[in-house]
Order: structure tokens, then C-alpha cells, then sequence
């Protein structure tokens, strides 16, 4: 007797679910579950404030638990399946979770945008967090001076060092509330390295050209996304700190950042056992913080040394090019000589300086030698004696170059 089709229609009754109409129906429902999935993520990030970039697709495995829909039992007073979705739309979210470079968030505005999210004034750094969540801001040197820093006096010499300070996110969370945001995983700070004072390749010694950089090492979306780095600070005409960085300042220093940007990035505690995993992150965080903060001190130290013997030196009377021109302008016709292979003019000056100057009679460098090297030099025919034209025309420029007669031919 052959088997009767189960989707055919009875006469007086609805059309029994075929295998099309119950395709039709899951297809619904997971179009229906995707909405009110993305729609977790959306409520998640509005109640952060935080925003991200939400993915095309997410896998999402769910455990479900069915009841038989024959047997009459009272709605359950938490739904199974919702509660996989939420915990899944919020890891979501917050593994895509960004936020604005330059910027802290204020737990207090809950925003990113608020007027406490950035320093007010070129030479503030991030100071911690306040009881309410709210950023504080202080200059540099007054930072030191709290933590009774013995370097503080660096800051004010005549040419002022560029000194850094680091300190844990657990320093700079001291005196928040757990209400206001301690424990958020919206932004976490989990260390910084102060940089102070710089100037953009300005005159360093003018406090007007200082500002300072807060570099933060940032984890946000609830410790599951990468470590960043975060560059805060601005100029006193309001470019970025990052800008900054990436224009004005030291190509060593931009190096020293992207390196230890790379090194946060890459830190995985994901396969150690998790008690050890907060302990061990922020180890690894510090020490990274640490050798970019000896980088950027040892970067601008030699800096420092380099522009202070190349003042030392401008400022030296006793060497050859402090008397490069009266050495010239007194110098006997026996005294000149021109240098035939560099098309130059040699002036031998007092105490073996020898000057060298262009046919303008503009100074290009100063240099002592010992008489043999003169002497070979003259007689093996580098150095040969000038023609009485343009010796004349040589000596002119010199007095015309001259500024203690006003750029007139004394002739």
C-alpha cells in the first residue's frame, strides 16, 4: 500500500509544513536573528561611547535548547538564547572597538569628544584619572615636582633637557571610582610614557615653543583587542602631537614609537593560564614603555651635546675661522694663493691658519695645517700664485664682505 504524501493538503485544514516551507521559515529566522544580533552590537557600543568597525559576517555558534511546543509549561523568565547572543554581540563589539588618536575617554562624559578628552594647553599631560572618571591634565614639571622628581632642575638650565616618565595604569587609576570607570575595559590605560619638553626644531630655550607628549599603551574593547599606543599632545599653534612626531621632530624618534608600537601590538598572554595573564601583560606593557622612554632620552641627549659643541666652536675665538677675514683682508700678496683644482682661494694666515674663500669673497672653511703640507702643496703646483686681475678683484670682494666698513671699497 503506498505511503501517503504528508504535505497534501486534508480538505478544511491549513497546508501542512513541506520541506520548502520549513527552508523558508529557518531562512526568517536566521535573518531575523542576524537583525537582533547587530542590533546587540549597535546597543553595545552606544552604551560605551566607543565606535568600530562592524564585520560583514560574524560565526556565532549558539547552544539551543528546545522545548517541546505540544507540552504547555509557563514562559521561562530568561531566554537561553538571548543571552549566548549578548555575550557574543559584546566580544564582538569590543574586539572591533577603536578609538580617536589623541584623545583619552572621560568616563564622566562618557565620550571621546568631551573638553576633558585632550590637554587644554601645549605643555599638559595626562595627569590620571580623577574620583569621577574624568581626564586631569597638568604640565609636565609640575608632574615631576609632585613626585618630588630630583630631575626637575633639567628642565630649566639654559639649554633644557628632554626628560621622560613612566608610569603604570594602575598609578594613573589610583584615585577612580569603580562606578566611574576603574574597571571599564572602554579604554584602558595600561601604561605611559611622558616625553617633556619639545619644540618642533624650535629654540628650546623658549618656553613658548615647548609642549608635551603623552604616549599611552591603550587596550580597549574589554582586554580583547591589540595593544596601541596612543600619541596625546598638541603644538602650541595646534598641529597633533602625532603630526608633530611624524614632521617636525627627530626621524630617530618617529623610529623609536613605530618600534615600540610594534612590540605592544604583538604581546599575546592568550596561552598563559589566567591568573598569570594580567600580571604577565602588564609586565611586558612597562618594560616596553621603559626602553622607549631610555631611546627618546639618549635621542635627545646627543642631540643636546651636538648642538652645544657646535655653538662651543662658533663661540671659540681661538679657532682658525673666528679670524678667517681679518687674517684675509691683512694678508701681503705673498700670503694669497689660488687653488687651481677646487677654484678657490687660499689665504695663509698667522700661526699656520689657512682660510678658504670663494670668488665672492665669502668665507668656506677654516683649517690649521703644518708647513710641510703648505709647502708641498705650493711647490707641487695645487697652490699657484694669482694674476694681478683677479688677485684685485679678490681683494674687493673681501672688503666688500667686510662689515666694519659698511660693504665700501676702501681702495
Amino acid at each position: 500500500m503506498p505511503l501517503k504524501d504528508s504535505s497534501a493538503s486534508s480538505p478544511g485544514k491549513p497546508p501542512a509544513p513541506g520541506p520548502d516551507n520549513g527552508r523558508k521559515r529557518l531562512l526568517e529566522i536566521e535573518r531575523e536573528l542576524a537583525e537582533i544580533f547587530y542590533e546587540l552590537v549597535n546597543r553595545r557600543r552606544a552604551s560605551t561611547g566607543v565606535d568600530g568597525k562592524t564585520p560583514d559576517s560574524s560565526q556565532v555558534k549558539l547552544d539551543l535548547h528546545l522545548d517541546n511546543p505540544t507540552l504547555k509549561k509557563g514562559p521561562a523568565p530568561t531566554s537561553f538564547l538571548e543571552s549566548q547572543l549578548s555575550r557574543r554581540a559584546e566580544e564582538i563589539a569590543d574586539r572591533s572597538a577603536v578609538f580617536p588618536t589623541g584623545k583619552v575617554y572621560c568616563h564622566w562624559c562618557r565620550s571621546f569628544d568631551c573638553a576633558h578628552s585632550e590637554p587644554t594647553t601645549p605643555r599638559q599631560a595626562f595627569a590620571g584619572y580623577g574620583p569621577t572618571g574624568q581626564p586631569g591634565w597638568n604640565e609636565f614639571t609640575s608632574i615631576l615636582l609632585e613626585r618630588g622628581d630630583p630631575r626637575i632642575d633639567l628642565l630649566h638650565r639654559n639649554t633644557p633637557a628632554t626628560l621622560t616618565l613612566v608610569q603604570s595604569g594602575h598609578e594613573l587609576a589610583d584615585g577612580q571610582l569603580a562606578t566611574y570607570g576603574k574597571r571599564s575595559g572602554v579604554y584602558r590605560i595600561l601604561g605611559q610614557t611622558i616625553v617633556g619638553y619639545l619644540s618642533a626644531g624650535k629654540n628650546s630655550r623658549r618656553a613658548e615653543n615647548h609642549y608635551a607628549l603623552s604616549l599611552q599603551a591603550v587596550q580597549a574593547g574589554s582586554g580583547r583587542g591589540p595593544i596601541s599606543l596612543n600619541i596625546i599632545g598638541h603644538l602650541p599653534d595646534g598641529r597633533s602631537g602625532l603630526q608633530s612626531v611624524e614632521e617636525f621632530e627627530s626621524p630617530r624618534l618617529l623610529d623609536s614609537i613605530r618600534k615600540a608600537a610594534r612590540h605592544l601590538s604583538d604581546i599575546d598572554v592568550s596561552l598563559l593560564p589566567k591568573r598569570r595573564r594580567g600580571r604577565e601583560k602588564q609586565r611586558r606593557v612597562l618594560d616596553t614603555l621603559r626602553r622607549l622612554s631610555r631611546n627618546i632620552e639618549r635621542i635627545y641627549r646627543q642631540q643636546t651635546r651636538r648642538t652645544q659643541h657646535s655653538e662651543t666652536r662658533h663661540r671659540n675665538k681661538a679657532r682658525p675661522s673666528s679670524k678667517a677675514l681679518a687674517d684675509a683682508l691683512g694678508a701681503k700678496e705673498s700670503s694669497i694663493y689660488r687653488d687651481v683644482e677646487e677654484n678657490t682661494w687660499i689665504v695663509l694666515g698667522p700661526r699656520n691658519r689657512v682660510h678658504i674663500f670663494n670668488d665672492a669673497g665669502l668665507h668656506i672653511t677654516s683649517v690649521v695645517y703644518p708647513p710641510e703640507t703648505v709647502r708641498h702643496r705650493t711647490t707641487r703646483g695645487k697652490w699657484m700664485r694669482p694674476k694681478p686681475g683677479p688677485l684685485d678683484s679678490f681683494r674687493k670682494s673681501l672688503r666688500e664682505t667686510d662689515p666694519g666698513d659698511g660693504g665700501t671699497d676702501r681702495g
